[in-house]
C-alpha cells in the first residue's frame, strides 16, 4: 500500500434551492506516522508498505486513517457529522467504524470488495447502529 493514496470524503446529502446536492464536510488521506516526526521527509510518505495480517484484522495500525482524521477535523471545527455519508476506497477498519458510528455517519460507501472475514464485525456494528454499508465496485470500461 502506498501511504497517502487511500482517502475518504465525508459529506451530507441535502436539498438546496437549486435542487438536491452534496455538501462536502471534509476530505482526508491516510498518512504514515513518520510525517509527525521532526525530520518531515517526503520520501517516507511515499514509501510502499506491505499490509500485515494485524493491519487487516484491525490491530494497531501504523498510519493515521483518513476516516478518523475526518471525524477529528469536523469535531475541531464544530462541523456536525450526524447523518453524513462517507465515501472511501477501502472498507473502513474496525477502529474507524467505531469512530464513524459514534460520529453519527449513516452510510459508508467504498469501492474495493470487503470479502475478508475480518469485515464481518464491521458490517454487524454498522447494521446494529442503523447505518448502511455499501460496496460499489466501479465498472471496468
Amino acid at each position: 500500500m502506498k501511504c497517502g493514496l487511500y482517502g475518504a470524503v465525508l459529506c451530507r446529502h441535502k436539498d438546496f434551492e437549486e435542487g438536491p446536492g452534496i455538501q462536502i464536510l471534509g476530505l482526508a488521506m491516510h498518512y504514515p506516522v513518520k510525517l509527525a516526526s521532526e525530520e518531515g521527509r517526503v520520501d517516507e510518505m511515499l514509501a510502499v508498505r506491505s499490509r500485515s495480517q494485524k493491519e487487516i484484522m484491525g490491530a494497531k495500525s501504523k498510519s493515521l486513517h483518513a476516516e478518523v482524521m475526518l471525524v477529528a477535523r469536523c469535531a475541531r471545527e464544530g462541523i456536525a457529522t450526524d447523518g453524513s455519508w462517507l465515501y472511501c476506497l477501502q472498507a473502513p477498519c474496525w477502529n474507524c467504524v467505531k469512530a464513524l458510528m459514534m460520529a453519527g455517519v449513516t452510510r459508508i460507501i467504498f469501492q474495493e470488495p470487503d470479502e475478508h472475514p475480518s469485515f464481518q464485525r464491521q458490517r454487524e456494528v454498522v447494521q446494529a447502529a442503523g447505518a448502511e454499508w455499501h460496496c460499489m465496485v466501479p465498472s471496468r470500461k
